[in-house]
């Protein structure tokens, strides 16, 4: 999916969040919205070799500890593999 669609989906929900009642509703919308938001890539949160790559959403490890002081980080992956949020990734911090 493109990035610039999603935010435009993304603003026009807040938008009707906004001006709806409270309600169930509402809460379906602001859902909508947080599942949408995973689909555009966020940066993962690295500290180095010598710390487990999280995930920005959920803080899952994206890591594998080598027992000897360093991580083995899986930079191949796309989406976080925690089955309950799937965000996607962004890995351009940890590769500088």
């Amino acid at each position: 999916m493109d990035k610039l669609k999603i935010q435009n989906a993304i603003d026009s929900m807040y938008c009707q969040i906004n001006t709806c009642p409270e309600g169930e509703n509402k809460e379906t919308l602001k859902f909508a919205v947080e599942l949408l938001g995973r689909w555009i890539p966020k940066k993962v949160i690295y500290q180095g070799w010598y710390a487990p790559v999280l995930c920005p959403t959920c803080r899952t490890w994206l890591s594998e500890h080598l027992g000897d002081g360093y991580f083995k980080h899986y930079d191949y992956l796309e989406y976080c593999h925690n089955d309950d949020c799937h965000q996607a990734l962004d890995w351009s911090e940890a590769h500088k």
